[in-house]
Order: structure tokens, then sequence, then C-alpha cells
């Protein structure tokens, strides 16, 4: 039983990703980028005042950093396609 269950893994492993976990990565690293961009300019807003400017800075910066993850997270994806 044991040795069924190691063989489905390495045939599921061999498969790569799916679309769907494919699209959740880059949908999490995009949100996760915007989100962190948007806290930390919410906190300079609180700390020194700076209302709305700095949550927009943040925004925009938070999404740079999004668009970068996602391009990273797609080339780590299309290096380890290459790799077999």
């Amino acid at each position: 039983m044991n040795a069924k269950l190691e063989a489905r893994r390495e045939k599921e492993a061999e498969r790569g990703p799916t679309g769907w976990g494919l699209g959740l990565r880059y949908g999490s690293e995009f949100a996760g980028g915007v989100l962190a961009g948007a806290g930390l300019g919410y906190l300079a807003d609180w700390a020194f005042g700076w209302s709305p400017w700095g949550l927009l800075v943040g925004v925009i910066l938070g999404f740079a950093a999004g668009t970068l993850n996602v391009v990273r997270a797609a080339q780590s994806v299309n290096n380890q396609d290459g790799a077999d």
C-alpha cells in the first residue's frame, strides 16, 4: 500500500502545478504586496499625520511590489518547467 502511495506522489510531482494553484499563488503574491504597502502607508499616516498621502504612496508602492512578486513567481515556475 505504501508503494502505491509513493508512486502516486511521484506522478503528481512530475505533472507540476495546476492552473488553480498557479492562479492562487500569483493572486496571493500580488494581494500580499498591496496589503503590506497599504498597511505601512496607513501606519505612516497615523504616526506622522500625512493623511492621505502615506496611504496613497503605500498602495502605489505595494502595487509595484506585488507586480514584482508575481513576475518573480512566474519566472520561478518557468525555470522549474525547463529543468525537467
